[in-house]
């Protein structure tokens, strides 16, 4: 009975054994499950498991992130259905049977990449790691999934990188921290011709030719290893010995603790260019060499232009003097002679000295021509802008035409636009433009025929167009073409019908062009011609007087600010004065006297400046009439050294030139002339300018 006793005993105490042991491995699977759970929880890549129907029976919560799918959406479904593109479920299908049966694939034991879907749809770059595991007698199938797109995307432009710098044009090196060389690409081989493998392991240095200095080297690796960008040309040596020149880039490659890991070398071939360099510096110094000689030669032209400039500038006042001073006497007498101041004229002789008259005015209208094609061919003429009345200036311009219009019975038409009544021009120019174009006009109309001005005013294109014709005998084509040419006369014949010297035309030319303006010309032989002139139509509202102030010449303070002769002690208005005449022709300075003394004036004579000044002294002239040309003393001397003295810092001189060349007046202002008269000088002009004066 005891036995049975002990016998129970120790069978109660083994059960207890066994059911510690048993608590003691429930335990253990209990923590084991826990710590499991624990891995697979925590672990970042995604983990699963499916039984051998190919449904989820595991899916921890890095499955959930990376799929999208919750465990309770995850378990139990079909894991190719739910995960794998269409494109690899044939595999798949095909694949898995095999497996159920024997617990082995292809896939198992291997790393592989591909793509499955996200619950959105979008596609995921995945690494798959599966192993087989035995439950209960049947194969189940455990994944371990990363996802990769980053490192996939990464490793895409890694390539693409690698492919651009291959393909590059320019030559492309990457060397350790100690130069050592890591790669190149094609480029690298076609420009020095070493290939990666002869150049692999190796220094940049066998690339040296030694035209640079070690310094030059020793900057470079002091700017690398500083962690700088270095830039700069090298001329190096090809594997062929050829030496070639190269502009390199060299950047450092750091880590993340910014530590130089490797140096990246970008190399342009510029050899060519070098060349083009060269070729260029060669022909710029002969450039510079053909440009020096040319600016000597030029030099050397410009002086000579310059000079003939002022020889011809000399000639024209020269043959300005001696043709003018000849017709003032002329001209003077001529009009004394028609006054009756030497006494009464038969019809003969009054006929004959209107012929004298007309024919000297004829000669000086051609010298005025003349010096004024050269001065605006100099560029030395300057518009006299002021607001115009075009009625004022056409019958200006009548009265000059229409005696040699009566003669031969010809009608003027006008046609005036009444909106272009006002503009801005220069009157004298203006002046001469209308009496060329009437005077060619009349002078190529046969008698009783018709001449006439068109003027309009085109307010939108905000120009004037004035139309001068007439119903004469027309040009031809061909000699259209050298209608404006100066000197020229298109009926050269000895026998020719029309006198003239060719010169107005191209005087018209030359001031509607220094206007902004333009001529042309339409005509028909033996119907007439018309031409027409276009100026920009500068309205007087638009005229700018302060601009036009400050671009005339100021004349003299002794032109404007002079004290009143009238208030002068002891004259009169309407006193005879005494005039002092300073000039060196003897038949001017005579012509001058009798027309003084015809003027009910005193006259006192000299015949250069030195002796104006002795004549002034001795007789305290009220007026001086000083010739400019004099010997001795010329006469704007004489006048300021008049004006320096006070006995004569108020008595009136009018400058007397047969020069009128442009810059005379100004000059006589300037010396301190009150005004200013060319020769010839006509009785009523001298009468006229001594009026204004108020003497």
């Amino acid at each position: 009975m005891s036995d049975e006793i002990n016998r129970l005993r120790q069978r109660i105490v083994q059960l207890e054994q066994a059911e510690a042991e048993r608590q003691r491995a429930v335990e253990e699977l209990r923590q084991s499950e826990a710590c499991l759970r624990y891995i697979t929880d925590s672990a970042q890549d995604a983990i699963l498991m499916i039984d051998p129907q190919g449904a989820i029976t595991f899916w921890n919560p890095a499955a959930q992130k990376l799929f999208g799918y919750t465990r309770e959406e995850a378990l139990g479904r079909n894991l190719h259905r739910l995960l794998a593109p269409e494109r690899y479920l044939p595999q798949h299908l095909a694949a898995f049977p095999v497996f159920v049966r024997t617990g082995e694939g292809p896939a198992l034991g291997q790393v592989h990449e591909m793509g499955a879907l996200h619950k959105d749809g979008h596609e995921i770059a995945i690494s798959l790691s599966l192993s087989s595991a035995l439950l209960n007698g049947e194969w189940h199938a455990v994944g371990v999934i990363r996802d990769i797109t980053s490192s996939k995307q990464a490793e895409q432009q890694l390539r693409m990188q690698a492919a651009a710098l291959s393909a590059a044009a320019n030559a492309m090196v990457i060397t350790d921290r100690d130069g050592t060389i890591v790669w190149i690409n094609p480029a690298f081989t076609r420009l020095t011709g070493y290939t990666f493998e002869e150049v692999h392991g190796q220094n940049p240095r066998l690339l040296r030719s030694g035209v640079q200095p070690d310094e030059f080297y020793q900057q470079m690796w002091e700017t690398i290893l500083a962690g700088k960008i270095w830039k700069g040309g090298l001329v190096n040596r090809r594997h062929d010995g050829s030496l070639y020149h190269e502009e390199m880039t060299i950047t450092p490659v750091l880590d993340s603790q910014e530590n130089i890991t490797h140096f990246i070398g970008v190399k342009e071939d510029i050899t060519e260019r070098k060349q083009w360099e060269a070729a260029l510096e060669h022909e710029k110094a002969v450039l510079e060499q053909r440009v020096a000689e040319r600016t000597a030669e030029l030099s050397l032209a410009n002086a000579s232009l310059l000079h003939a400039v002022r020889v011809k500038d000399e000639f024209l006042a020269s043959v300005s003097h001696e043709l003018r001073t000849p017709l003032t006497g002329i001209l003077g007498m001529s009009e004394i002679l028609s006054s009756g101041i030497y006494g009464p004229l038969n019809e003969k002789s009054a006929n004959a000295l209107r012929n004298i008259e007309e024919s000297g005015h004829h000669l000086l209208s051609l010298i005025n021509d003349i010096l004024d094609l050269s001065k605006a061919e100099a560029g030395m003429i300057e518009l006299d802008l002021r607001p115009l009345s075009a009625t004022n200036l056409i019958q200006s311009t009548m009265r000059l035409v229409r005696q040699s219009a009566m003669k031969k019975e010809i009608t003027i038409h006008l046609n005036l636009d009444a909106s272009a009544e006002l503009f801005v021009a220069d009157e004298r120019r203006m002046k001469q433009i209308l009496v060329n174009l009437f005077s060619n006009a009349i002078k190529f109309t046969p008698e009783k025929g018709t001449v006439g001005l068109d003027l309009v005013g085109m307010a939108e294109a905000q120009q004037l167009v004035f139309a001068v014709w007439d119903t004469g005998i027309g040009i031809s084509e061909q000699d259209l073409q050298r209608l404006f040419r100066p000197f020229v006369q298109l009926d050269a014949r000895l026998e020719r019908q029309y006198n003239g010297t060719g010169l107005g035309l191209s005087l018209v030319l030359k001031l509607v062009e220094l206007h902004g303006g333009s001529i042309r010309v339409e005509s028909q032989v033996n119907a007439g011609s018309r031409f027409i002139v276009t100026l920009p139509w500068l309205r007087v509202e638009e005229f700018s007087w302060q601009d036009h102030l400050q671009s005339s010449p100021a004349p003299h303070p002794f032109a404007q600010a002079r004290p009143g002769i009238l208030d002068v002690p002891g004259r009169a208005e309407g006193k005879n004065l005494l005039c002092l005449v300073a000039d060196d022709n003897e038949t001017t300075l005579l012509m001058l006297r009798d027309c003084l003394e015809a003027l009910g004036h005193r006259v006192v004579l000299a015949r250069n400046g030195a002796e104006a000044i002795e004549r002034a002294h001795e007789t305290h002239p009220d007026v001086v009439l000083m010739d400019i040309q004099m010997p001795v003393m010329d006469g704007l001397s004489a006048i300021r050294l008049l004006r320096q003295e006070e006995l004569f810092a108020a008595t009136p001189v009018i400058a007397l030139t047969a020069l009128a060349m442009t810059g005379d007046r100004e000059r006589s202002l300037q010396a301190g002339a009150n005004d200013y008269i060319s020769k010839p000088v006509s009785l009523g002009d001298l009468a006229r300018l001594l009026q204004r004066l108020h003497l």
